[in-house]
């Protein structure tokens, strides 16, 4: 509704330009439909919206549970992904094999506004009546979503912070860590890890067995088990995973993340399992920040027509110019062939450009008071 209104708002601005104004009576005024058109038209889906479409498909999730001085508690279930309003935002509806059945939805997306820039998961679940929301950003250097949020604990009443990280190890895997900061502390707890494998697209979901107990309903539907598993505990020694190169660390830290899903580990094993993972988490995230590295140096040169500005040419723009700066740089943005590379410099020097403006408005007000 509030987007409605602001149409309408659009409407009346245009309504009164100059160029609407010279139709007259002769020409029919520009209506809602047309004011909505180029509201759309300015909000198309980015190409931040490519990283958040990963999540489009079938999976079935593994999810294991190790809050501090319980017992280490094991989920499994079924999620589907999939678009919403012609790709803005993505939704993932999970639902629990398990009984009772434990359904949530997240609607992903990502808030391209100037200033605004971040990613955001909205959640909802059967376990509560309100919803949670986390913000964040997309981390280069090891593929993955990092998401904050923060929320009152029920227990104590007092605001407790956590944060998701999505890693996309491949097309067909992606897995989730969840932490918390309990209140009064600094110390973040890794309470949850998910693993979601890309389902058969042949293959419907098995619907839940009523009545089934938790553990016969894992039988039934063949989960894998510590006891009774086709699942080989990985026992890889620190060197082994440092000599390792990026398929085959790739293979074996989705080995791992299987492994840390079975419910009924020693506590040995488990800690020899979470020192593997952390060290191939490790080992990969070095590898892209030296691919990032390299390729830096084959980055190609900006375009003709992209705008440059030194620290000095900045510091020497006028009012007029420094307005004129920013609408060049604004149209620039727009460009969809723009690489990640160049879409981060014209951000940077959007941001630095209309920071020279904001000093101008403190520092000589009388300079701007004629253009406003």
């Amino acid at each position: 509704m509030i987007r409605t209104v602001s149409c309408c708002l659009l409407l009346m601005l245009l309504a009164s330009t100059p160029v609407f104004a010279r139709q007259e009576s002769s020409t029919e005024a520009p209506s809602l439909h047309d004011a909505q058109i180029l509201v759309m038209e300015g909000t198309k889906p980015l190409p931040e919206h490519d990283r958040i479409r990963a999540f489009v498909g079938a999976w079935d999730y593994s999810m294991l549970l190790t809050m501090p001085d319980v017992p280490a508690m094991r989920a499994e279930g079924t999620a589907r992904g999939s678009e919403l309003l012609d790709g803005r935002f993505v939704q993932l509806e999970s639902i629990s094999t398990e009984s009772p059945h434990v359904s949530s939805l997240h609607i992903f997306g990502y808030d391209g506004r100037e200033g605004h820039e971040s990613y955001f998961d909205l959640t909802l679940d059967t376990l509560g009546q309100y919803f949670t929301q986390t913000h964040g950003h997309w981390d280069e250097t090891s593929a993955s979503l990092e998401l904050r949020g923060e929320e009152m604990d029920s227990f104590t009443g007092l605001p407790q912070r956590f944060r998701q990280v999505y890693s996309f190890l491949s097309r067909d895997t992606i897995t989730c860590e969840f932490f918390i900061m309990p209140p009064g502390t600094t110390e973040e707890i890794r309470v949850a890890t998910m693993v979601y494998e890309r389902r058969n697209p042949e293959v419907s979901a098995p619907a839940p067995a009523v009545g089934s107990t938790g553990r016969g309903r894992l039988v039934d539907l063949g989960v894998r088990s510590h006891g009774g598993s086709d699942v080989t505990i990985p026992r890889h020694s620190v060197s082994e995973i440092e000599s390792m190169d990026r398929a085959a660390l790739q293979s074996s830290l989705l080995r791992i993340m299987r492994a840390r899903t079975l419910d009924d580990l020693e506590p040995k094993i488990r800690s020899s399992l979470d020192i593997q993972y952390d060290t191939a988490m490790s080992r990969l995230r070095s590898m892209r920040r030296g691919d990032i590295r390299a390729a830096a140096g084959l980055i190609q040169p900006p375009a003709p027509g992209m705008p440059e500005y030194s620290k000095a040419d900045l510091e020497a723009l006028e009012p007029a110019q420094a307005r004129r700066a920013l609408m060049e740089i604004a149209t620039a943005r727009r460009d969809p062939k723009l690489t990640p590379y160049e879409r981060e410099r014209l951000r940077i020097l959007f941001r630095d450009v209309y920071d020279q403006v904001q000093m101008m408005r403190r520092t000589r007000p009388s300079d701007l008071a004629g253009q406003e």
